[in-house]
C-alpha cells in the first residue's frame, strides 16, 4: 500500500512545479488557480487541500526551490572556524542550490514582481539577507580576531556571493559555455584563495 504521507509530499510537489511557469508567464497576480490546476492535471478545488491560498503556494515554491536556509550556515557559532575553511562550504552549499533546475526561474518571478509588488522586494530581500547579514556578521568578529584585515563586512558579504551568482546565471542561461568545464571545487578554490589574498591581515610592522 501505498505512504500517504509520501503521495501527499508527491502531489504537492506537482501542484509547486506546475504553478512555477504559470507564475513566470502571468505573474503572482495574473496567475488563478485554474491556470494552475489546468497546468497540473487536476480540479482547481484540490489545490486547496493542499494551499490554504495562492499566497501560500508561493511561499512554500519559496521554501522548496529557493531553501537559502540550507546554507546559511548557523555561522555566529562558527566564528571560530576559520575562514580558509568556511568559504568553501559555503561556496559548495550555494553552489548545489543554484544548481538546481529551479533556482534562477524562482529569482526571476521575484524579481519582475518586485517592478509592481513591494511584498515581492521584501520576498527578494529577505532571501539575500538570509545568506548576506549572518556572513557579514561572521566576517566582522574575524576582523576583529586579526584573521581579516579591515574592511567593509558587508561589501566584503555581497561581493563574495555576487561572484558565485553571477558564475551560475552565465552557465543557467547560456551566455558562457566555457564556464561549464568548471565544477563547484573549482571554483570554491579559486573564490576563498581570491578572497584571503584580497582581505589577508596587514604585515605587523617589525
Amino acid at each position: 500500500m501505498a505512504n500517504p504521507s509520501a503521495a501527499a509530499e508527491e502531489r504537492r510537489r506537482q501542484i509547486m512545479e506546475a504553478a512555477l511557469p504559470v507564475f513566470a508567464e502571468k505573474g503572482f497576480k495574473g496567475a488563478t488557480n485554474r491556470d494552475i490546476a489546468e497546468k497540473a492535471g487536476i480540479a482547481p478545488g484540490l489545490i486547496y487541500h493542499y494551499f490554504k491560498n495562492k499566497e501560500d503556494l508561493f511561499s512554500a515554491i519559496l521554501d522548496e526551490f529557493l531553501p537559502v536556509s540550507r546554507v546559511a550556515l548557523p555561522l555566529e557559532s562558527m566564528t571560530s572556524v576559520p575562514p580558509a575553511q568556511l568559504l568553501p562550504l559555503l561556496v559548495h552549499g550555494l553552489s548545489g542550490i543554484m544548481q538546481e533546475g529551479h533556482f534562477f526561474l524562482v529569482m526571476r518571478i521575484l524579481v519582475a514582481e518586485t517592478m509592481h509588488a513591494p511584498e515581492s522586494g521584501r520576498r527578494v530581500n529577505a532571501v539575500f539577507k538570509a545568506l548576506v547579514d549572518p556572513f557579514t556578521a561572521y566576517l566582522r568578529v574575524q576582523i576583529a580576531q586579526g584573521r581579516l584585515r579591515a574592511a567593509d563586512p558587508l561589501l566584503m558579504a555581497q561581493s563574495f556571493f555576487a561572484s558565485i551568482g553571477l558564475f551560475y546565471l552565465r552557465r543557467s542561461i547560456g551566455l558562457d559555455e566555457t564556464l561549464l568545464g568548471y565544477d563547484a571545487t573549482q571554483l570554491a578554490t579559486f573564490l576563498t584563495e581570491a578572497f584571503l589574498r584580497a582581505y589577508a591581515p596587514d604585515p605587523t610592522p617589525s
